[in-house]
Formats: C-alpha cells, sequence, structure tokens
C-alpha cells in the first residue's frame, strides 16, 4: 500500500535552502595563495620588468654622461708635486 503525499513527511524548509556547497580548505588555501603570488608577480614585472635592449641602453647612457662629464672636469694647479 503506497502512502498518500499527505502522510509522507516533507522536508523542513530551513534545511533545503540554507544548506551550501562543501569546500575543501587545501584547496581554498591553495587557490588564494596562488592569486597572491601572481599579483605580487605582475607588481614585480611592472617595477622591475626591462628588457635586456632597455638595460643595455640605460647603461651605455650612464656611460657616456659620465666620461662627458669626467672630460668637463677643471684641473687646478693647486697640486704639490710629489718630489719629496
Amino acid at each position: 500500500m503506497k502512502p498518500r503525499t499527505s502522510q509522507i513527511r516533507r522536508i523542513p524548509y530551513i534545511s533545503a535552502h540554507i544548506m551550501s556547497n562543501v569546500v575543501n580548505l587545501n584547496k581554498f588555501r591553495k587557490k588564494q595563495a596562488r592569486k597572491s603570488r601572481q599579483s605580487e608577480a605582475e607588481r614585480n614585472r611592472v617595477e622591475h620588468g626591462r628588457t635586456k635592449a632597455e638595460k643595455d641602453a640605460a647603461k651605455a647612457e650612464n656611460e657616456r654622461t659620465s666620461q662627458a662629464h669626467d672630460n668637463k672636469k677643471l684641473e687646478t694647479g693647486d697640486t704639490e708635486p710629489d718630489d719629496k
């Protein structure tokens, strides 16, 4: 004999709608750590990321300006001879 629908116990409204998905905490932590590492890497790429050509050009420019500065120094006759 089948029970009538009025005789079947129904699931309470609360348990059917409040339940959420089960989350694996290890996976959640790993995912969060991966996101933070990726954002830090992005910041470092922006801050430190220059191509080799850019680095070489900057080095050549620094050497050129340093040499130009040294060539413009004035020599004074204040030096004493080393004939002691």
